[in-house]
């Protein structure tokens, strides 16, 4: 999980060449105007593998098992 955390803050930085989607999509939609097809599909598959990311990721890991392991050790 810690690594689908780090991919969104990367991809959501913006740099001074590049505008970040989030940015891209609010400046669209901010003065009333339609955003583009192709700005409305990437917003629907970054949300859409945000969503399924951890889903896969739940089916391989316990998540009581991280917590007991948490819990057990003491330098944690």
């Amino acid at each position: 999980m810690r690594t689908v955390g780090m991919f969104e803050l990367t991809f959501l930085t913006a740099g001074p060449d590049s505008q970040t989607l989030v940015a891209l999509y609010y400046s669209m939609s901010a003065a009333g105007i339609r955003a583009q097809q192709s700005v409305d599909a990437m917003a629907v598959l970054y949300t859409s593998s945000m969503l399924v990311l951890p889903v896969i990721a739940l089916r391989f890991v316990n998540p009581t098992q991280l917590v007991a392991r948490v819990k057990d050790d003491p330098d944690g």
